[in-house]
């Protein structure tokens, strides 16, 4: 179900946030509207810290935070804003990516962890490597979603899940029984 975090009153165990950041890098490709800032409408990390995701979080939950490798600094900000302790990440492997970058040719993505409140380690046997091909600029690849549902097993069955700024919407059927979604960028 869609929600407008600004208004709803849930309280989410477990959230997972795509926020759509910024770059400040100078004419990237012959404009300065190439990269991201071409795909969607982008947010200052004041903005985006600026998000009312402390109002709408569990006293205990778990935030699953996407990041990129240059504004790695800015996802430790983002988490500590927004209620949560950093705890541990897990990489995306881009398998299929020659990767972007002007100090390295990156290609892999992070999902930075944090917990809020009593949150038991996950003592999860599943490595923080996944390997997967990309899909699309910034879609995120489904198993990230039932990895996440997994190592969330201890919230019970009637956990409450939402993803912030989701690229693409897995479908109607998974949302509908197990994920509520804000943002603006689904197609």
């Amino acid at each position: 179900m869609k929600v407008d975090i600004h208004k709803t009153k849930k309280k989410y165990h477990v959230l997972m946030a795509d926020p759509p950041h910024e770059y400040k890098n100078q004419k990237t490709g012959g404009g300065m509207k190439s990269g991201v800032s071409s795909k969607y409408k982008t947010m200052s990390l004041d903005q985006i810290c600026g998000l009312p995701v402390r109002k709408i979080a569990n006293k205990n939950s778990v935030c699953f935070l996407w990041i990129t490798t240059p504004l790695m600094d800015n996802g430790f900000r983002i988490l500590e804003r927004w209620g949560f302790k950093y705890k541990t990440l897990i990489v995306w492997d881009k398998s299929d990516s020659g990767g972007w970058g002007f100090w390295t040719r990156t290609a892999t993505e992070f999902l930075l962890i944090g917990v809020k409140g009593k949150v038991k380690a996950f003592m999860s046997k599943r490595t923080n490597v996944i390997r997967h091909k990309r899909i699309g600029h910034s879609v995120k690849p489904d198993v990230f979603r039932e990895i996440v549902e997994e190592l969330t097993k201890q919230f019970g069955k009637n956990k409450r899940m939402i993803e912030l700024f989701a690229r693409k919407h897995p479908s109607k059927k998974h949302y509908a029984t197990k994920w509520d979604y804000f943002g603006k960028e689904y197609y």
